[in-house]
């Protein structure tokens, strides 16, 4: 009897010992947040945690640092004056891959001084590496090539350039004279010793008026720019192929500087096609250190532009058309019967010159034109 008490004892008391664990609870799962991994019991960026590097089993080694989940071994030091862009270390104030600062590309592949290069087009007229000059045209032969470079003999300046040609010593003679290859232009020179002259050719395609005038040395193409200062007195003259002198003059222009115009001289106006000659003196054999000799076309006959002393330009230099070769206009006779509205001869431009008749004197002739749209 007493054992069996016994036995129920350690029933009841085990019985009780399972029924005190059941009643444990287990502690509640780690909870993580922004964007962070449970490893192990802790919370980690798998981003940017070294001892975790994109796994909870990855980890740097001590020098490396951990971007974006790599491992990454940072670049050796750069020398001082450049950055390291992509692992790479460059100079930002250079590299066009990386100018000024990492990742800005030079679309011209030219960095100077942390700025991109302006992308270099020739004729647009401004100068960017390697262009010495751009004067925004495409012709050759004025200073500025088709390259953008300024021509053997010519001095260029500004943005568009403005170039001029530079006189080519000795020319003193119709036969060294130096050469003027096209109008407008202008010329630099200097009489020295003052018993030097300048002689200066020029071809004219056509039936042309000049305008011819000096200027001192700072004459840069501008009308700003003329001027006549520094005592400087020139003596112009125009030549013609043989050497004998069409008009010449003195102080005609600013201060004692010449000038030789078609709209005053009739001796510069409508010159025939050929060669001429321009020959600067100086007054007194004084020296001159430097002068400007600036080179016009008053007109150009059959340049479609009616100039100068032209009557008339239909574009062409040929006769009979109403408009003759040297741009003077021509007689022509008049249609009848030209008595009314209806019959009204039809002039095809104005001016216009026609010659008439009143037969009998009760007669009356009538002409049409066309004022054009402006």
């Amino acid at each position: 009897m007493r054992q069996l008490c016994l036995a129920r004892v350690f029933v009841v008391a085990a019985l009780a010992l399972f029924s005190g664990c059941g009643t444990e609870t287990e502690p509640p799962p780690l909870q993580c947040t922004g964007g962070q991994t449970e490893c192990s019991g802790t919370c980690r960026d798998l981003r940017t945690d070294v001892a975790s590097c994109g796994t909870c089993s990855n980890s740097c080694t001590s020098s490396q640092t951990c971007e974006q989940g790599q491992c990454q071994t940072p670049p050796p030091p750069c020398a001082t004056g450049e950055t390291s862009c992509n692992g790479a270390c460059v100079n930002l104030q250079n590299n066009a891959a990386h100018c000024g600062a990492c990742g800005n590309v030079c679309a011209s592949g030219s960095c100077s001084a942390g700025a991109c290069a302006l992308v270099r087009v020739c004729r647009d007229g401004r100068i960017t590496a390697p262009e010495s000059s751009d004067d925004g045209n495409e012709v050759a032969g004025d200073g500025c090539s088709t390259s953008c470079s300024v021509e053997s003999g010519w001095r260029c300046a500004g943005e568009p350039s403005r170039c001029h040609l530079v006189e080519v010593e000795p020319n003193n003679s119709l036969a060294n004279a130096t050469a003027a290859p096209l109008l407008p232009l202008w010329i630099r020179g200097a009489i020295t010793p003052g018993t030097d002259v300048d002689v200066f050719r020029l071809n004219l395609s056509g039936v042309a008026d000049l305008r011819l005038d000096t200027f001192d040395g700072t004459y840069d193409g501008s009308e700003s720019s003329e001027r006549c200062n520094g005592g400087i007195d020139t003596v112009l003259e125009l030549l013609d192929e043989s050497g004998a002198v069409l008009i010449s003059d003195d102080d005609g222009g600013l201060g004692f500087c010449s000038s030789i115009d078609a709209q005053s001289d009739k001796a510069a106006r409508r010159l025939a096609p050929g060669i001429y000659f321009v020959r600067v003196s100086s007054l007194g054999a004084d020296s001159i250190s430097a002068y400007t000799l600036r080179l016009q076309l008053r007109a150009l006959c059959g340049d479609s532009r009616l100039q100068g002393s032209e009557q008339c330009d239909d574009g062409n230099t040929t006769s009979g058309d109403r408009c003759s070769a040297v741009c003077q206009l021509e007689k022509a006779g008049e249609t009848e019967s030209n008595d009314t509205s209806t019959s009204a001869e039809q002039l095809p431009s104005v001016p216009a010159l026609i010659g008439g008749s009143l037969t009998p004197s009760t007669d009356v002739d009538m002409f049409r034109f066309t004022v054009p749209a402006t």
